[in-house]
C-alpha cells in the first residue's frame, strides 16, 4: 500500500535509524530526500542557471 510520510526533526534524534528499523519489519522501501547544505546548493544551482 503506497503511501507518503514527511519526518521532520532535530539532527540526531533518531528519524532515519527509526525509520529504517519500521521499513524492515514492514518489508517496505525508503526513498530519502536530503536538503543540500547552502555551499552545495550554491553549486547547483549555478549549474543549472538557477536565482
Amino acid at each position: 500500500h503506497p503511501g507518503l510520510l514527511v519526518l521532520t526533526g532535530p539532527t540526531g534524534v533518531g528519524k532515519s535509524a527509526t525509520l529504517r528499523c519500521l521499513a524492515k519489519e514492514l518489508d517496505c522501501d525508503i526513498s530519502e530526500w536530503i536538503v543540500p547544505p547552502q555551499d552545495d546548493w550554491n553549486t547547483v544551482s549555478r549549474q543549472w542557471d538557477m536565482p
